[in-house]
């Protein structure tokens, strides 16, 4: 279009990822709002997409058919703006508008790292998003140089890393990198392993000196004894602050498959984007689990982001795209990938 200002694509539809990937395959510089604004037909979401016709000049010949073949391609609406002055909200040629850069992505593959939760993530970025990254053995990271690297996603492992690799890791993170660390990963990289300061929910200890009862449960009854103390696979009501980058084109109410009892303690240091909700009474969806671990998890973090130096380690307690079928809670990883190394 002869008279565009510039292309948006809200942050909201489910393959904005997708359409962000395919902008920079094809070169476009793309910038991505931190703040809501409204053109007077609509609003536009946190995160949402501004390709600005002036910074792409190299492209003015290309633009209309391409933005025409991400938008079929991706299954995504991309609009059009004659002028940068909106009705609300932030301008598009505002500091409120942040170049992306495209970053690069590397993916934990190999032992002790959990090689299903590993599929599932290069499916989501690889297939899903179209988003090239690369896979990384777990004994390369001793002799890799990182600085290749803007971002390490670590699939789940209640394994350790050794003790020089964390230490390169750590000053990778205080150098820029971004961490994404999911499941019980998530617990390798706090105050556990002296990462940082963020603390994990524990379980009370019982300080008495007598023995207590369930020492004494039947052979016959031990089954069930421990099945109250799992959670198999649970849906959970969770609280999100999409004001953050890592929740951008999230809603303000997610379920969260948990199927662990693990959980962050919240405090000022760590920025909660997710928790479970506070009354245990409304926190399960659907699924089981015991009145104690309800008690013991309502109010808790389950998706964090902790600032270390000039990077970040990014906290993700439950998988967040389940086998591909339970995949609200994915726009996290994405956006992490995405967005974070440029905010």
């Amino acid at each position: 279009m002869e008279n565009a200002y510039a292309y948006v694509i809200d942050w909201k539809q489910r393959h904005a990822p997708k359409a962000l990937s395919k902008l920079w395959q094809k070169g476009y510089n793309v910038r991505s709002a931190r703040k809501e604004f409204n053109n007077g037909k609509r609003n536009y979401s946190k995160g949402s997409l501004v390709v600005l016709v002036g910074r792409n000049l190299d492209k003015t010949n290309a633009f209309k058919e391409d933005m025409k073949n991400i938008a079929q391609e991706s299954g995504v609406i991309i609009d059009v703006f004659k002028t940068g002055r909106m009705k609300k909200g932030v301008d598009l040629g505002s500091s409120n508008m942040v170049p992306l850069k495209k970053s690069k992505v590397a993916l934990m593959v190999d032992r002790p790292f959990n090689s299903y939760t590993a599929g599932q993530l290069w499916f989501l970025m690889d297939m899903e998003t179209q988003y090239g990254i690369s896979k990384l053995r777990t004994e390369r990271l001793r002799n890799i140089d990182l600085d290749i690297y803007d971002v390490i996603i670590f699939p789940g492992t209640r394994s350790s890393i050794d003790t020089t690799v964390m230490d390169k890791l750590k000053k990778w993170v205080n150098d820029g990198g971004v961490l994404v660390a999911t499941e019980q990963s998530a617990e390798l990289f706090s105050s556990k392993n002296n990462f940082n300061d963020v603390d994990f929910v524990k379980d009370e200890k019982n300080e008495l000196k007598e023995v207590p009862p369930i020492a004494y449960t039947k052979y016959e009854d031990r089954a069930d004894s421990l099945g109250l103390k799992r959670i198999p696979g649970t849906a959970f009501y969770g609280i999100i602050d999409n004001s953050n980058p890592l929740a951008f084109g999230l809603t303000e109410r997610l379920y969260t498959l948990k199927q662990s009892t693990n959980a962050i303690e919240p405090s000022f240091s760590l920025q909660t984007v997710g928790y479970y909700h506070k009354d245990y009474r409304k926190l399960k969806v659907a699924g089981y689990a015991s009145i104690e671990n309800r008690k013991k998890l309502s109010g808790k973090t389950f998706a964090g982001v902790k600032d270390m130096g000039s990077g970040k380690v990014v906290y993700l307690v439950d998988n967040t795209q389940y086998r591909m079928f339970w995949v609200g809670p994915s726009r996290m990883v994405q956006n992490a990938a995405m967005l974070l190394p440029s905010m």
